[in-house]
């Protein structure tokens, strides 16, 4: 997807319209970077699209971060727990 990679492969100073991506792939970076734990919060008032936004990240996660043993699949079916 050429969205996900001109959002994986920015560097500070490139104008980009705001995303989600921006926001998830800083978090992953972190994880690589320093071996911590990251969380994103998604909040907002019913309708506001907080269920499709955690479906971009999770998204994004999976194509920039997808493994051999298809734990990318995993994280995105954790979706319907996220609804509980």
């Amino acid at each position: 997807d050429e969205q996900v990679k001109r959002y994986q492969g920015r560097v500070a100073g490139m104008n980009l319209p705001p995303h989600p991506y921006t926001i998830v792939d800083d978090a992953y970076k972190a994880i690589q970077d320093a071996g911590k734990d990251q969380s994103i919060l998604i909040s907002g008032e019913s309708g506001a699209g907080k269920t499709f936004t955690v479906r971009v990240c999770l998204s994004y996660i999976s194509k920039v971060a997808g493994s051999p043993t298809g734990v990318e699949k995993k994280v995105l079916g954790t979706n319907p727990i996220l609804e509980a």
